[in-house]
This record gives structure tokens, sequence and C-alpha cells, in this order.
């Protein structure tokens, strides 16, 4: 990779068709404040690339990505780690995680309207029932997380 492959990019410059709602750019998450200055996320270019090509294959089946978060400065995921504490759900801050590294989304998808399809639970809700192998769901919630 070259230098600038590792250059941070807006998702929205890279697909404008990404529904981008940027979730801590406003209070209503468990940190109860808004610690991004706007409604942008950034990917590395490889990453957000990727993203484009599962966005594409969506769109061609009448679904879109909402994407929530994406790159995550070490600072804020600090200040996670400090409010949550449990890496099932928020990475250590003394490895860092793939959002770290911007190569992560938190996402969910949407139909042709925008309207959020059936998944196994909230964004940001930190269960048991979030866990990629939790079974007693609804068939439609499983289908979807996949």
């Amino acid at each position: 990779m070259n230098p600038s492959e590792y250059d941070l990019i807006d998702l929205c410059q890279v697909d404008p068709s990404l529904i981008v709602e940027a979730a801590y750019a406003a209070p209503h998450t468990f940190l109860g404040v808004a610690v991004y200055p706007e409604n942008r996320l950034f990917l590395m270019k490889p990453a957000a690339y990727r993203l484009m090509r599962v966005q594409k294959n969506l769109c061609e089946k009448g679904l879109s990505l909402k994407v929530w978060d994406a790159y995550r400065p070490l600072a804020l995921q600090k200040i996670m780690w400090d409010l949550v504490g449990d890496d099932r759900y928020i990475a250590n801050p003394q490895t860092g995680s793939r959002h770290n590294r911007g190569c992560a989304v938190d996402c969910t998808l949407v139909d042709s309207h925008g309207r959020e399809r059936e998944m196994p639970t909230e964004y940001l809700h930190f269960s048991e029932r979030a866990h990629r192998d939790f079974m007693e769901l609804p068939a439609e919630a499983i289908q979807n997380r996949q």
C-alpha cells in the first residue's frame, strides 16, 4: 500500500447513496453528549471502497446501508471503555479496535425508503441478544444480521 491508501476518506464522497447518520454527532447515545462535530464518517480508502461494493450489491436488491460509526479516534475509545468496560461490546483502548484503525463500520440495513430492517437489537444495545450467536430471534432478524 502506498501512503495515500492509508488516508481517511469521507464515506459520502466515496458513495453518496450511503445513508450516514453519525451516532456520536448527537447526544442520544450512551455517552449523553455529541462528540463528533458533524454528521461525517471516515474510513481508510481500501475499507471505504469495499464498503462501496457492498452498497452497490445491496442497492441491486432494493436495500441500502445506514452507517452510524466508522473511524473512531482513540480518545473516544478510551471514554467509551471507561463507561462500558466490557470487551464484548467496546474494545479495550490498550489494544484498540478496527474502528481506531479506520477499518470498521457500525451499520444496519434499510429498505429503498430508508426504513430500518428488523435486527436483533437497536444500535448500541449491550446484551447477549446483540451477540452473533444469539438465535432466539425472529427469522427476519437473523437473516438481516447476516
